[in-house]
């Protein structure tokens, strides 16, 4: 073998070998916001990658329990953070917490946030949330990353052993190309039966006058509502500025759930 190959292949090996280690960086979490996003200690934010969880913010079913769930798991990762502390202060604390990149999709989403998958040692956070059913998969844009096969499994097992949103959120219409819908339990807003017997709009109780920032009829804003209130509206057309928050992907098109 001539020197030259024999160059060329530790430089090919030594690349490799820097690329894993970007591609899988410890961290610290300094904050939760919800069950899939995360503030690193270094003001990262990190959007865990192809998975959704309800919205705190909307108050949406098993909102608090996702992120109560995402907690639980990193509460090993504060244990082991924590415990360092004692041994002497020239080794590195080590969280066990690693961010893995996907290269089949976005690092970044509109919103600045990293994209990543969330490890604990060799546990895939991102599927065992979605395994305990505090999450479900979303492939934005149709697209499927390097663990889109086990994500699916895993909501297969939550489905089949009815977990989490499976068990908790009875208006929940499991779709894993759009965002998560599990409605709310607390929404002044409750659909009719029938169409029109109550005077509403759209076959909902106390509507109020339609929002001029949907093509479909959509009560104005407040109370917010979410789209498991407005199922009988099938897709909705995001014309203005989105008072409700429904469109959550920016496309344009919201509650894509509630198409079958």
């Amino acid at each position: 073998m001539s020197k030259r190959v024999l160059f060329q292949l530790i430089s090919l090996v030594l690349i490799s070998g820097l690329l894993t280690s970007c591609s899988n960086q410890e961290v610290s979490v300094a904050k939760i916001y919800d069950g899939d996003t995360i503030l690193t200690s270094s003001d990262v934010k990190v959007r865990l990658l192809q998975i959704d969880t309800p919205e705190l913010a909307t108050k949406e079913c098993h909102a608090e329990e996702s992120k109560f769930q995402l907690e639980s798991f990193l509460d090993a990762s504060l244990q082991a953070s924590t415990a360092s502390e004692v041994k002497p202060k020239s080794l590195p604390k080590s969280t066990g917490l690693t961010l893995e990149n996907d290269s089949n999709l976005d690092s970044e989403d509109k919103y600045g946030r990293k994209l990543s998958y969330l490890f604990l040692g060799d546990l895939n956070l991102n599927i065992e949330m979605v395994k305990v059913g505090a999450a479900t998969p979303y492939f934005y844009r149709g697209e499927k990353g390097k663990y889109s096969i086990e994500l699916e499994e895993a909501a297969e097992y939550a489905k089949r052993n009815q977990l989490g949103i499976w068990a908790s959120c009875p208006g929940f219409v499991y779709n894993p190309l759009g965002p998560i819908s599990t409605g709310s339990s607390s929404s002044q807003y409750v659909q009719s039966t029938d169409d029109d017997s109550n005077g509403g709009i759209g076959g909902f109780i106390n509507n109020s006058q339609c929002s001029p920032d949907y093509r479909e009829c959509v009560p104005s804003y407040p109370p917010d509502l979410d789209c498991g209130n407005l199922v009988s509206l099938g897709l909705i057309h995001v014309t203005g500025s989105d008072p409700h928050r429904l469109d959550r992907d920016g496309d344009g098109l919201a509650c894509e759930s509630n198409v079958k």
